[in-house]
C-alpha cells in the first residue's frame, strides 16, 4: 500500500495493518500460513508453465478442478499434505520446494 493511502486512511480512524494482525497470529502460525501460501502459488507457476489447465491437472492427481483451485490458493480445507504431494506430482524438485519455503520466510 501506498504511503500516502496509508496516511489517508490513518487520519480517517482506520487501523492498517496485515492479515496476520487482523487475524491476531503469533509468529508460528503467521509463519506458516506464509509457507502454505508460498507452495500454494509453486503449484500454480508450475502448472502454467506446464500449460495444464487446472481441471487436467486435477484429472491427472484424479481430484477435481475446484481442489486444484483451493490447493494453488492454500486453502485451509486443503491439507499440507495435499499440496506436498501435487507438487511432487507436478514435477518440482526438492530444491524448488526448499526455495519457496525459504522464500516465504524472509
Amino acid at each position: 500500500m501506498k504511503k500516502s493511502r496509508k496516511h489517508q486512511l490513518e487520519a480517517a480512524g482506520f487501523q492498517v495493518g496485515n492479515a496476520a494482525d487482523f487475524l491476531d497470529l503469533n509468529e508460528h502460525e503467521r509463519l506458516y500460513l506464509e509457507i502454505r501460501r508460498s507452495l500454494g502459488r509453486l503449484l500454480r507457476q508450475r502448472r502454467r508453465e506446464a500449460d495444464v489447465t487446472q481441471e487436467a491437472f486435477g484429472e491427472a492427481l484424479r481430484l477435481d478442478q475446484s481442489t486444484i483451485s483451493r490447493t494453488e490458493k492454500a486453502d485451509a480445507r486443503v491439507s499440507f499434505d495435499l499440496i506436498l504431494s501435487a507438487l511432487i506430482a507436478s514435477g518440482a524438485t526438492r530444491d524448488e520446494i526448499a526455495r519457496a519455503i525459504q522464500d516465504s520466510a524472509s
